[in-house]
C-alpha cells in the first residue's frame, strides 16, 4: 500500500492512498489546484474521497472534486454542513458499517471532535493490508486489529501549552477547547500501548500544531514506545 501525505497541518490536510489499483482520498483540506499539483495530477485518478468531517481544513476542496466527478463518501451531518448532501456524487455513511469502493473495503469510525467526525479503516482487497486513520479527535475508543498502517493525530503536548498559557501566549480557552478535540502526546502514547501492533509497518503522525507540540520529541516518543517505523507528517 502506497500513502502519498499532500497536506497535514492545521492548515490542511490530504493522503492518497493507493493499492496499485485502487486510489482513495482521505480528506481534501487544501485548494484543488494545489491537491492537483502536491499530487502530480493523481487526484484525478483517485476513485473517491472520504471526508472525516466538516472543517474547512478537512474539506476545502470537496466542491471542486465534485465538479472534476470524484465521488464523496461523509457523515450526513457533513455533507449537509458543506451544502452538497443532494448532490448525486456524494454519498452518506454510517459508523461501523462498510462500504466498496472498487479493491477497497471501508469502514467509518467514530471521532470525538467538537462536530460530527469520523476516521476510516481501509482495507485492500488486492494487498491484503489494513490502514487505519484517525484525526481530529481528543480520543480513540477503538483497538484496531491487523492493521498495517496508521495515520493518526497527535496534534498537540500538554506541557508546551500549559508553558505558553503561563506566559500569556496562548488564551486559557484555546487550551479548554484543545482538551475536548484534538489528540494529545500523552493521551497517544497511551492509546498505541494498547492497540495491537503486531503486523504495523509504519506509523504516520498527523496534523501537528505548529506552535504547541515538537516534532522530534513526538517522532522519538512515538518510536520508543512502539518501536514502529514513524514518519512525522509536517507538510
Amino acid at each position: 500500500m502506497q500513502i502519498d501525505v499532500l497536506a497535514s497541518s492545521s492548515l490542511g490536510n490530504a493522503y492518497i492512498v493507493s493499492d496499485g489499483v485502487t486510489s482513495i482520498l482521505l480528506d481534501a483540506g487544501i485548494p484543488y489546484k494545489e491537491l492537483q499539483a502536491k499530487s502530480n495530477f493523481k487526484v484525478n485518478e483517485v476513485a473517491a474521497c472520504l471526508l472525516s468531517h466538516e472543517h474547512g481544513d478537512h474539506s476545502r476542496a470537496v466542491k471542486d472534486l465534485i465538479k472534476g466527478a470524484i465521488d464523496v463518501y461523509a457523515l450526513h451531518e457533513t455533507l449537509t454542513a458543506l451544502g452538497v448532501s443532494e448532490h448525486y456524487r456524494t454519498h452518506t455513511v454510517e459508523p461501523s458499517k462498510t462500504y466498496t469502493i472498487k479493491t477497497f473495503e471501508i469502514m467509518p469510525v467514530t471521532m470525538h471532535h467538537d462536530v460530527p467526525c469520523v476516521g476510516y479503516m481501509l482495507y485492500s482487497k488486492t494487498t491484503g493490508e489494513r490502514l487505519f486513520f484517525a484525526t481530529d479527535t481528543y480520543k480513540i475508543t477503538v483497538n484496531p486489529q491487523s492493521i498495517d498502517y496508521l495515520i493518526f493525530e497527535i496534534n498537540y503536548q500538554k506541557e508546551i501549552v500549559n508553558e505558553l498559557v503561563n506566559q500569556g501566549k496562548v488564551e486559557p480557552g484555546i487550551r479548554a477547547r484543545l482538551l475536548f478535540s484534538h489528540y494529545e502526546l500523552s493521551k497517544a502514547l497511551s492509546w498505541l500501548n494498547k492497540i495491537d501492533k503486531s503486523r504495523l509497518k509504519r506509523i504516520y503522525v498527523a496534523h501537528l500544531s505548529s506552535g504547541n507540540s515538537n516534532a522530534s520529541e513526538i517522532k522519538n516518543a512515538v518510536i520508543g514506545e512502539t518501536g514502529v517505523p514513524t514518519t512525522i507528517c509536517d507538510i
